[in-house]
């Protein structure tokens, strides 16, 4: 006979009384996961940053409320600057930084334009930061961040870096950029280096 937490499974009767107890504890468990993530994204949307990863230009404050980061914002309205006034591409951007020694939000002098990218167009610069903007789905043994639908993402309010209009138009000349380069297939320096 075998005894598990007081419960003989070799006997029917114990073996359905072992199985409703893991069906219980399965059943807190979830609950207990629903409750954590829904309390985390009332915090998102009461205006709190929750996520361990500020979004570059920011930083959290003693309250856990995103505020500017003067270095980092320094760093974007540089980027802005030279896409904007001296035609620069991401890649220039990418050369002109490792060699001005900005430091990224990992710490380290090492810059590329998918970095770059990522980080002027993130919403943040114009004061809204987005929390919960991938979900993990689980496929064999793998596992992949998929974006979420618009409908999920929390707006979670920051101070801007730049006005709205300011970053879409900065955005367009980004897009406008990467398809030249996409019909073109080769690299223009005034477009990519």
């Amino acid at each position: 006979a075998t005894i598990k937490d007081g419960v003989n499974t070799a006997d029917p009767g114990g073996e359905m009384w072992a199985l409703i107890k893991a069906e219980i504890s399965r059943d807190e468990n979830r609950r207990r996961t629903e409750n954590f993530i829904s309390g985390k994204r009332r915090k998102a949307r009461d205006g709190f940053w929750i996520a361990s990863r500020t979004p570059y230009g920011h930083r959290k404050d003693a309250d856990n409320r995103l505020e500017i980061d003067p270095y980092q914002a320094g760093v974007i309205l540089e980027w802005k600057r030279l896409i904007e006034e001296e035609g620069y591409s991401l890649r220039r951007c990418a050369v002109y930084s490792a060699a001005a020694g900005f430091v990224s939000a990992s710490g380290v002098t090492t810059w590329n334009h998918t970095k770059i990218w990522n980080y002027l167009t993130n919403t943040s610069l114009y004061g809204e930061a987005q929390y919960n903007r991938t979900r993990t789905v689980r496929r064999k043994k793998k596992t992949q961040r998929l974006p979420r639908a618009a409908d999920e993402l929390i707006i979670v309010p920051c101070p801007p870096i730049m006005p709205r209009a300011e970053w879409e138009r900065m955005h367009a000349i980004l897009k406008r950029n990467a398809q030249q380069y996409e019909q073109t297939g080769a690299f223009n320096d005034h477009l990519m280096l």
